[in-house]
Formats: C-alpha cells, sequence, structure tokens
C-alpha cells in the first residue's frame, strides 16, 4: 500500500486522511498544533457551513459526531436590496430537503485528530518548511498540501484560465455568537439569513454550533469599499468587533437589532477580519528540487465566502482525490495525473 503524506490539519486534509485510512493506505498526517491548541488556543477560520451532498462524505467516514447536537439548518431567507439598504426589493424563502450544518471548525480539527490517530493514522506536529516539505516529499509516495491560504500555497501557481479576481472585492468580517435565539421572529424555519446589497455586499447570519457553548450564530459580513458595511478594517478585538456588528445591524438592519442586541463572543478567539484574492491555483506544485507535491482544499482554489464554497467544495475535493488515488492504483503520482484530479472535480 502507497505511503501517503498530508500537510495540514483542517477539514479538507483530515477528510483525505480518513478517506484514505479507511481503505487501508499508510498516512502521515502534519499539523503546526496539537488537537488541544486547535481547540484552545486558534480562531475558527471560518463558518464552514456545508449542504448535504459535502455533509455525506463526513457521514461516510464516521466522523459526523454533532448530528444531534448542533443546529440544524432548514433553509434560506434571503433579502435583496437592490440600491437603498432599507429598500428590500424581494424576500424569498426556501426550505432544503436535508439541513446544513456549521461546527466549530476548531472542535472539528480537535476531534477528527483523535479519531484519525484511533484508526491508525500518524500525526507529527511540526510546521513544514519548504526544506522540511522536500525530505517528507522524498520518503513518501504522495505529498499532498491542504494547509489553507499560508506561505506554502506560492509552491501552487495561480490558474489564470480558472481566476477571475486580481484583488479582494470586499472586506470580510466573521463574528461568531451565544446567548441569542435560534429563530428568526419573521421566518417558519431555522434558515441561512442572507442580506444582499447589489451597492454594498453582504450580511449572512448561520446558524453555528460553538466548541464549548452549543448552538449559536456566526454572522458573516461581506463589505463593498467604502459602504455602510466596511466599518470592520480597524477593529482589533472580538469585543470591537461584536460592537462593530451589533452596530452595523442596528443601522441597516434594524429589525434584527433586538434579537442580536444581547449577543456575547463564542470566546476571544471567536472572529475574524481580513481579506483575499479568490483565486484558482494549479494542482500540482515543484519544488526546488523537482520533486512533485500535490494542493487540495484551500490550498488549491480560495473562494468567496458567499455560500459556503469553500467548505462545500473542499469536501467535493476532498471525496474527488481519495477515489483519484484508490484508481491511480501503483501507477506514478505524477504532474499530469495531479492536473487531471482537478479537472475530474472541476
Amino acid at each position: 500500500m502507497r505511503n501517503i503524506a498530508i500537510i495540514g490539519a483542517g477539514q479538507a486534509g483530515l477528510l483525505v486522511a480518513h478517506g484514505l485510512r479507511l481503505h487501508g493506505y499508510p498516512v502521515t498526517l502534519f499539523s503546526d498544533k496539537t488537537p488541544e491548541e486547535f481547540l484552545n488556543k486558534t480562531r475558527p477560520t471560518g463558518t464552514a457551513a456545508r449542504f448535504d451532498m459535502s455533509l455525506e462524505f463526513e457521514r461516510e467516514l464516521g466522523l459526523n459526531h454533532w448530528d444531534d447536537v448542533a443546529p440544524k439548518g432548514e433553509g434560506v431567507h434571503l433579502h435583496f436590496f437592490p440600491g437603498d439598504v432599507r429598500n428590500v426589493l424581494v424576500t424569498l424563502l426556501g426550505r432544503l430537503s436535508r439541513p446544513f450544518l456549521a461546527i466549530d471548525l476548531r472542535l472539528q480539527s480537535h476531534r477528527w485528530m483523535h479519531d484519525l490517530e484511533q484508526r491508525g493514522g500518524k500525526i507529527v506536529i511540526e510546521d513544514v518548511t519548504i526544506p522540511r516539505l522536500e525530505e517528507i516529499a522524498a520518503s513518501h509516495d504522495l505529498t499532498i498540501v491542504a494547509g489553507g491560504r499560508g506561505p506554502i500555497t506560492k509552491l501552487f501557481p495561480r490558474d489564470d484560465a480558472r481566476s477571475f479576481y486580481t484583488k479582494p472585492p470586499r472586506f470580510l468580517a466573521m463574528v461568531n455568537v451565544v446567548g441569542v435565539a435560534m429563530h428568526l421572529e419573521y421566518c417558519p424555519f431555522l434558515p441561512v439569513k442572507f442580506n444582499f446589497f447589489g451597492r454594498y455586499g453582504e450580511c449572512f447570519w448561520v446558524p453555528w454550533y460553538h466548541k464549548d457553548k452549543g448552538p449559536g450564530w456566526s454572522l458573516v459580513f461581506e463589505a463593498k469599499d467604502g459602504g455602510p458595511i466596511d466599518r470592520f478594517r480597524n477593529v482589533k478585538t472580538g469585543e470591537q468587533a461584536l460592537e462593530t456588528a451589533k452596530n452595523v445591524i442596528r443601522d441597516i438592519l434594524p429589525w434584527d437589532y433586538e434579537w442580536i442586541r444581547n449577543a456575547e463572543l463564542g470566546d476571544e478567539y471567536s472572529w475574524l477580519t481580513g481579506s483575499f484574492v479568490p483565486e484558482v491555483r494549479k494542482t500540482a506544485g515543484v519544488l526546488p528540487s523537482g520533486r512533485l507535491v500535490m494542493s487540495v482544499g484551500d490550498t488549491n482554489q480560495s473562494l468567496d465566502p458567499v455560500g459556503g464554497q469553500g467548505a462545500n467544495n473542499g469536501n467535493k475535493m476532498a471525496r474527488n482525490l481519495v477515489n483519484c488515488i484508490l484508481e491511480r492504483g501503483a501507477e506514478p503520482f505524477d504532474a499530469a495525473w495531479m492536473a487531471s484530479t482537478f479537472d475530474r472535480f472541476w
């Protein structure tokens, strides 16, 4: 059985590791954090709401540990504002045939790493540099990089044919809160709440499961430059992020203000701000020695958070990669094969 290394203990990397272990492959996962550091000393890297097609892979791998406790999103409630922030032109409600879930990624990595060790996978805690990656690639039949959007992504050139943006289209903020009712008075079911502003960006409220405190909400803000949502650029603390989030809701979405007024930050790390360029990168990366490594998840493509594209496509990409490895048998994991795996996913 061929020996495979995976760099990164986020969602995509862990799913590939578990998928390969299910079929008996020797797997070594390299992580820059221990499971306990993920749980207690890091920020969630996104909301990661997954719909049923993506969740099915997690269920197949026996990783759906929170199905009975996490809030189940039953559908969508959408407001569309074409111009002025108070002009709601369209309101839509839609039910899903199967619910979506959004689990605190810190809790998920913590549990899935322990699960992997229990299933015979090896975990090595270290921050993998390029020289170290050379050593890992030399001692494994295939090395998969699932390191998110970190510096190691520079190994994988931009795929210009599949990438559109050259600069960040929005400034992003995520504030994960608890102490808020798990319903919206104007919606008869538990939804993901979409507020689309034609001129100014988007605001989403996503039912979310906090690692310690259980059901809550992930508030996501995607601000176009200079608009009324664009207030998070100078935020330095979680409390500032929460206050800014409440102020935005009070000013442009006042019908949700009483609902969110007494919200509390899930924990000191439960927030993010920043921006990035959505882009697709080449799947095969070439190390200085000429050895090949391949990308998956956010390392392979960084997507706009609208609609949970990163998390959902990460799951689908991981499943596709596992299937491609199984089908490859004893054939070489060369650059052409690496590119073909992403082509099939795409």
